[in-house]
Parts: C-alpha cells; structure tokens; sequence
C-alpha cells in the first residue's frame, strides 16, 4: 500500500504551555503611576535578596499586594491562572485533581538598565502546582526596535533584553536529526503579561542603550476551595 493511501496522525510531545495575554493601556499608565513612586521612595524595601537578578543599575522592589492600583493586576492574574488550572487539566484529561483557586503571594518590580540582566533560573512556589509570570510596563526604545529575526551570528544582538524560556536540550545540529529546539525568545512588548509553570528555567538578557526595561514578576500558589 502507498504511504500516501494511509491516514497519519501527528502525535505532538508537548512538555507544558505558557499563556500570553495584553492588559491594556488604562492598567500599565496606573501601574507605572505607583511604580513611579515606590522608586522615588528611599524606604520602599528592597526584593533583590530574594532574587538571583544581576540589577547593579536598577532596582529590585517590593510590591504591596494591597495596592490599590495593583488590585485590578491581582485580579487579571488570578483569573488566567485559574483559567490555567482548568486548562492544564482538561488537556490531560485528568479529572482526579480537585477544584482550587488561584492566589498571588508575592510580588516584586524589576527596574533594569544598560548591562542589567538575569541569569538562568526557575522560582520557588508555596504549593507544588504553581505559576510564576511577568508583566513589561516599560520597554527601551532601543529593544522596541530591534530586529524580529532572531538570528544571533554576527553579533546581530537581536535578542537584546529578551526574556528566554529553556526547556530542554537544543543542539546546534538538532534539525539534522529531528529534534526540535527546547527554547524560546521572547521579545518584551508593554502590556504584555505571560504566565507559565514555576519549574520552568528563564533568563533575561542585558541590552545596550538609553532607557529603563520595567516589568513586574509575581508567583501564585493553588488553594483547595473550602
């Protein structure tokens, strides 16, 4: 029988899933309003002994989670990681875990300049099902612009300041033998917010330029409801 007379199924091997949302101007422009002011403040507490972040420029800053101007971020974050919940485990069509909700503990902003970085590393959660995320308020103009390709020869430096997700292996020659590369670049837009597993290792790189790259890291823990 030709091969092309059968019926093929692509059988994906998905390891985990990141969601990406946008939450608008109206929530950055208040965002940056208390950011603003929290910088400026000399006894705002600092976050960067809890973090592995080279910010020799910037600033590592904790956030009250009672914020008024920080509530309607809690509440975006807490219904897309209820949302993830759900999602995660219709996928795997496991239908012993119970219901949970979604609750942010902790989070902190991260004010990076020229040179400032993030070295590979994964976040600690309270529970075992948990989710970590960032939210870009502020992005150089310098990284706005770079290059979409994300060729890196020549010192092309096109992923200047992105965020980069590594989950596996990834081969210079893993095309020639069928191996998917186990990484992702991603190119830091304000108002974009991304939510994905804790365990899963990220790094930020450093940029050249004028500027502060602003964003908001956060980590959420799963509850049983009652």
């Amino acid at each position: 029988m030709a091969a092309k007379q059968l019926e093929v199924d692509v059988i994906p091997l998905t390891q985990s899933f990141i969601f990406k949302a946008n939450v608008g101007q109206a929530i950055i422009s208040s965002i940056n309003q208390y950011l603003d002011e929290i910088l400026a403040d000399e006894n705002t507490k600092s976050h960067a002994h809890k973090l592995v972040g080279q910010i020799t420029r910037g600033k590592q800053l904790e956030i009250s989670l009672e914020e008024d101007r920080i509530i309607p971020l809690i509440n975006i974050i807490q219904s897309l990681g209820q949302n993830y919940y759900e999602y995660f485990y219709k996928k795997t069509e496991d239908t012993s875990q119970p219901q949970k909700t979604a609750h942010v503990y902790t989070m902190w902003s991260v004010h990076s300049y020229a040179g400032d970085y993030n070295p590979l590393h994964d976040h600690g959660n309270q529970t075992l099902q948990g989710l970590s995320g960032s939210l870009y308020a502020k992005i150089p103009l310098v990284i706005q612009e770079s290059s979409d390709d994300l060729d890196l020869s020549n010192a092309s430096g096109n992923q200047n300041g992105y965020l980069q997700f590594v989950y596996g292996d990834s081969p210079v020659i893993g095309p020639s033998m069928f191996k998917i590369p186990q990484n992702m670049a991603v190119k830091p837009v304000v108002g974009d917010l991304y939510l994905w597993p804790s365990w899963l290792e990220h790094m930020v790189y450093p940029f050249d330029g004028e500027g502060e790259r602003r964003s908001i890291a956060f980590n959420v823990s799963f509850q049983k409801l009652g």
